[in-house]
């Protein structure tokens, strides 16, 4: 059941700059005062180095989905396919507060990327659990390709 509290301005603000990265409001209360049982988060060193980027998942998923029949393949494997072409760093294969591998989950991200900027169809298009690329994905990755050609 959701309650109101009136704060004032000076009090809102600080309560505002107390926040952790995305934590809403509510959750850097409930850290302050201890509720619930999560405990508090360790800072993470985000070093260069320590695991492979985000942005660099992100081709290598284009790539994979580009090569399969009909541009599409399930998250799974798609998921699996990107973890052999990738070159993984140890850090990579660290499990997260979330029960997911930290590569696996930073491929789930780069695919919520393309969708967000239309190069993949979302699952209201193509269904959960299925990944496809539109054809300015397409587009994408044959561009891609092109500049790949010109260099070599």
């Amino acid at each position: 059941m959701s309650q109101s509290v009136i704060i004032n301005d000076k009090n809102w603000n600080g309560l505002c700059e107390l926040r952790e990265g995305f934590e809403t409001v509510d959750e850097t209360l409930e850290r302050l005062l201890l509720i619930g049982s999560k405990p508090k988060k360790k800072k993470r060193s985000r070093k260069g180095g320590d695991w492979t980027r985000q942005k660099d998942f992100f081709d290598p998923l284009m790539l994979v989905l580009y090569k399969a029949k009909d541009h599409r393949l399930t998250s799974a494997e798609a998921i699996a396919q990107v973890g052999k072409v990738m070159d993984l760093k140890n850090a990579d294969f660290e499990v997260l507060e979330c029960d997911t591998v930290r590569w696996e989950k930073m491929v789930h991200w780069c695919r919520n990327k393309g969708v967000s900027q239309l190069l993949m169809y979302s699952k209201d298009e193509v269904g959960r659990g299925v990944w496809a690329l539109t054809a300015m994905g397409i587009a994408y990755v044959e561009r891609i390709l092109q500049f790949e050609d010109a260099k070599s």
